[in-house]
């Protein structure tokens, strides 16, 4: 298998379902960058910790509680709680990956 350095990237995507679609590509764009700002308003929700995009996969909001790191006897650095994305594609991404 051979690794590829091929980057899709917004532009592409735009260009790509405005294709497929019939779209114009500023409406497409429109779309995209709404459901990227959607995606980011629903995990700023505090009450909000899985987002779900069909076809795709999920967005899980995790927090790690605060802690300390153990050098060694004498050295110990505490750490704050954080909050940590996490990513499952969905077995349809999955398939198309393969």
């Amino acid at each position: 298998m051979s690794e590829s350095n091929i980057v899709v990237d917004k532009a592409a995507l735009v260009d790509f379902i405005a294709e497929a679609t019939g779209f114009t590509k500023k409406d497409v764009k429109v779309v995209l960058e709404s459901q990227a700002e959607a995606v980011r308003q629903a995990l700023a929700n505090a009450d909000v910790s899985i987002v779900k995009l069909t076809g795709i996969g999920t967005i899980k909001k995790n927090t790690k509680p605060a802690g300390v790191i153990k050098k060694s006897d004498t050295l110990s650095i505490p750490f704050p709680a954080c909050i940590t994305l996490s990513f499952k594609s969905s077995s349809k991404l999955k398939e198309a990956a393969v």
